[in-house]
């Protein structure tokens, strides 16, 4: 176990759970719109059904905080879906963007290219890019 000290609403969450980080950035939101949003949600399904032994910390870039300006259509689909899960005691949703401050606590990447994914290369984390056009 690491010195890395978490949040603490995030360590109530975690339970000694491995962490899985879940990212992505503004331009998957702009470029797939529904398409990735379906995907986000399937994904975050998966992660929810492993939660045995693994936890989900889902933090998009701080770029996606821009979205609300450049689609408010696909920011409300957006913000829809982050409020349904960011409640779930599965899921951590980092909308502070601190996730890469805890990446010696993160044992893996998924999502889309993002700067937390190139965190946690660099740390020698696995890191995993999801296939938006895959839902199975």
């Amino acid at each position: 176990m690491s010195d890395v000290v978490l949040p603490p609403e995030w360590e109530l969450k975690i339970k000694g759970r491995k962490i899985l980080a879940f990212g992505l950035n503004a331009s998957f939101l702009l470029l797939y719109n529904e398409k990735i949003l379906a995907k986000i949600r399937f994904a975050l399904e998966q992660m929810k059904q492993a939660s045995g032994s693994m936890i989900c910390l889902f933090s998009p870039d701080a770029c996606v905080d821009r979205i609300e300006e450049l689609d408010p259509g696909i920011w409300a689909k957006y913000s829809e879906l982050v409020q349904g899960f960011g409640c779930d005691a599965d899921i951590i949703y980092d909308a502070g963007h601190m996730a890469g401050s805890y990446v010696e606590r993160i044992a893996g990447y998924y999502g889309g290219p993002s700067d937390l994914a190139g965190v946690c290369h660099g740390a020698g984390k696995p890191v995993m890019f999801m296939d938006v056009d895959l839902l199975e």
